[in-house]
């Protein structure tokens, strides 16, 4: 926020369990990780998302798809989710209704 970057800026408390909550105190959002994760495999074995193949880091977003565990203590050897996480959290804000406005040049 400090930076201003120009866009909203939603903080997001991702749980163990239980229900989204929007309007928290300080701004926040929470959603757990189930609810991130299990959105997303929803659209992937629906075939509406896709990893570009050309995209720089497709690979790796591809790795983690495969590797993320929807329980967090389920470690299992599960190596880093960082990807999986940042677009999980876009498709659930997407979901929830962020407004977003394109600008051509």
């Amino acid at each position: 926020r400090r930076a201003g970057l120009g866009c909203q800026i939603v903080p997001v408390l991702i749980t163990g369990g239980g229900r989204a909550s929007m309007g928290l105190r300080g701004g926040y959002e929470s959603v757990s990780r189930s609810e991130l994760l299990t959105g997303m495999q929803v659209l992937v074995q629906q075939g509406r998302l896709k990893v570009a193949s050309r995209s720089r880091e497709a690979e790796v977003l591809r790795k983690e798809m495969l590797e993320v565990r929807l329980n967090s203590s389920d470690s299992g050897g599960a190596g880093h989710d960082d990807m999986v996480i940042a677009v999980a959290l876009a498709l659930w804000k997407a979901r929830v209704g962020i407004s977003v406005e394109l600008v051509r040049r």
